[in-house]
């Protein structure tokens, strides 16, 4: 089975109700040593911190299209 690592990236401008972009790198390691990259990108007005870190996280979730560790 695939391990995935996934790393996350946030941006703001503007006090502290803010636009920000987001960004998702995901990291799978197959058994044997290989691994491979996908990577998630995105915008939005009016955001938060947090609600910036959950869209990344469920876009990178999105894109999975197997079961891994």
């Amino acid at each position: 089975m695939k391990t995935v690592k996934i790393y996350i990236e946030t941006s703001f401008s503007g006090p502290v109700v803010k636009d920000g972009k987001y960004a998702a790198a995901l990291v799978f390691t197959k058994a044997g040593g290989e691994s491979a990259s996908r990577f998630v990108t995105g915008k939005e007005e009016k955001s938060t911190f947090n609600r910036l870190t959950l869209l990344a996280m469920a876009e990178a979730l999105g894109r999975m299209k197997e079961k891994c560790h």
